[in-house]
This record gives C-alpha cells, structure tokens and sequence, in this order.
C-alpha cells in the first residue's frame, strides 16, 4: 500500500532532522578541533633600512642589488643569493688562479665564501662599481666589460665614519641573463687585478674560503 501523503511529510521531517543534528555534531567537532579558531597574522618579512633591492627588471639593476647586499654583510646574504643565478661562476684572475691552484667555483662555494667573511655589522663592508658604465644588451643577456670596483672593509670609529681596514679592487667582465621569470640575474664573474697594491674581490672571496690573511700589502685611510 502506498503512503499517505501526511506520511511522507512526515518521513521528510524525520530525515531533515537528522540531517540538522549531523550537521550540528560535525560543526561542534570542527570547532573543537580548532577549524575556527582566530589566528594573529603573520607579519611579513621586513627588510633593514636601505636593503630595499631593486626590481631585477634592467642589468644595473642587478649590479646595485649586488653592492647593497655586499654593504650588508650576513643580512644581505639572502639578496645576494637572489642575485647569483643558480649556475653562477666566479673566475680568478689568472695571476690568482696560478697561485691558488684553481681557476674558478660556483655560486654555492662562492656564497659560502663570503658568509664566512661576513659580519653582523652593516657598516663593515662597502662596495661599489666603477660609475657611468653601461652594458652591451643582446636580447636577453648583458655584458659589462672590465667594469672597475672597490670592495672597502671598514672599523667604525663613529656613527657616520669609520678606518678602512682593508681595501681590494680590480675589474670585472661580468655576464648577465634573464631566468625562467624574465628576472635579470649574474650570470659569471671573470676577474682582473688591477695591478694596484689591493688583491681583488676573487682573491677575497677564496681567501674567505682558506681563512687565511691576505698576503698583499692594503691601503689605509678614513671613509667619512
């Protein structure tokens, strides 16, 4: 026999409410399971003062990306990571390479290197690129040829001075491309001493490496 139109109404109500107890039962578990409980946010990483990078958007970019995060010593390490693509080469120069017995490494030993050397303190280092040169652009890569630098390493000896400890200098050829995000990153680093009295950023670097001091005389002076 088939059911009464009351019954049926009468079955609908009985599902719908064990419909809204399950759901009540679920709601309660979730709610004790934590599902809804309020969070503080996050605060998102905040970079020092005057570590803002650039946008990897042109090659001079780049070169300012990397002298800020160099000045920066150990804080600007993550930058200069960025700016490093990932198949990086920094080549000594030749003299250097004679003498140390190997010709190049690569953007892991490269950033080892300098962690090594670097400090907490964002005053210790400076470094800068020889001013007014501009790259030769071909599609997507960049080339500065035999760019000059100085990389200072400094003791503060007031807020706004401090005695140049250490001072190396050379040119560079510096090759730059875009990545897979069209973001401009260093590609390689052939170095050349500029036969002054300073050792170069290669010999830096692999010095950093050896823990060992420089062996050729520095310049001394006061950075104001």
């Amino acid at each position: 026999m088939k059911p009464t139109s009351g019954q049926r109404v009468a079955a609908m109500g009985r599902r719908l409410g064990s419909l809204l107890l399950s759901a009540a039962v679920c709601l309660a578990a979730a709610a004790g399971c934590g599902f809804f409980d309020t969070r503080p946010p996050v605060a998102p990483t905040v970079l020092p003062d005057g570590l803002q990078p650039k946008p990897p958007t042109v090659p001079e970019n780049i070169l300012f990306n990397f002298s800020n995060a160099v000045q920066f010593g150990i804080v600007g390490q993550s930058q200069l990571e960025k700016t490093l693509a990932e198949g990086f080469r920094l080549t000594f120069d030749i003299a250097d390479s004679t003498e140390l017995l190997l010709g190049s490494i690569d953007k892991r030993i490269t950033l080892e290197a300098y962690g090594l050397a670097s400090t907490a303190d964002p005053d210790s280092f400076h470094f800068s690129f020889e001013e007014g040169v501009t790259p030769e652009e071909f599609g997507n890569t960049a080339f500065y040829n035999r760019i000059g630098y100085t990389f200072l390493i400094l003791t503060r000896v007031a807020p706004d001075s401090g005695t140049v400890r250490d001072t190396y200098s050379g040119n560079a050829n510096i090759r730059l491309a875009t990545d897979d995000r069209g973001d401009w990153v260093m590609v390689s680093w052939d170095d050349f001493n500029d036969a002054a009295e300073t050792a170069s950023w290669g010999r830096f670097i692999w010095e950093s490496a050896l823990a060992v001091s420089p062996s050729r005389p520095r310049r001394s002076a006061t950075l104001h």
